[in-house]
């Protein structure tokens, strides 16, 4: 913007003094989103910018990154890496476009972590060569809980493709099986 003033004196005369003044506006705030919407613990965490910052004066812009965990700056990266979020903390990210000499304000997306489901190995049925008066127990392993959640399961014995229904502990009795039979658990 061209500035010009002019100046009178009491006697009536004046001067003119002119200046070139450039004004910089700062960009608006990007619009942004948390994937996956629906994070578990333990699951990487990706911030998406859904429409980009624009600058007044049509300059590039940068993006900035702040994630926060209970109030505290805990990322600086367009994302948190796997196995760092843990169930129902709240995170925040705050997503800044810098135009080269001002900020804008941030843009910001928030997300309460879920409960990841355990994880499994395997399970092995016991004695492995049953006979139809043995009583048959299911041996899990391998418990993995990314919420550190107590190891706890459910059983469901199936005999001939037929599930049992009112049995869910870790053994079967024999009453249950007879010579021949496919159990599965």
């Amino acid at each position: 913007h061209l500035i010009t003033v002019i100046v009178y004196d009491s006697g009536e005369m004046s001067g003119t003094a002119t200046t070139t003044l450039t004004i910089d506006g700062a960009p608006n705030a990007p619009v942004v989103e948390i994937t996956p919407a629906g994070a578990i613990s333990g699951e990487a965490l990706t911030v998406n910018i859904v429409t980009e910052a624009s600058d007044p004066e049509g300059g590039s812009v940068n993006y900035s990154y702040q994630w926060y965990k209970g109030g505290e700056v805990n990322v600086t990266t367009p994302g948190v890496p796997s196995g760092i979020t843990q169930k129902f903390e709240y995170w925040t990210v705050e997503v800044t476009a810098d135009d080269g000499s001002l900020s804008g304000p941030p843009g910001t997306a928030e997300i309460t972590i879920g409960n990841s489901p355990p994880q499994l190995d395997s399970v092995s049925i016991i004695p492995a060569l049953p006979r139809a008066s043995d009583e048959l127990i299911a041996v899990p392993s391998g418990w993995f809980d990314q919420d550190g959640d107590a190891e706890d399961y459910d059983y469901q014995w199936t005999v001939n493709g037929d599930e049992i229904e009112e049995h869910t502990l870790p053994t079967l009795a024999d009453v249950h099986i007879f010579k021949d039979d496919e159990v599965s658990v």
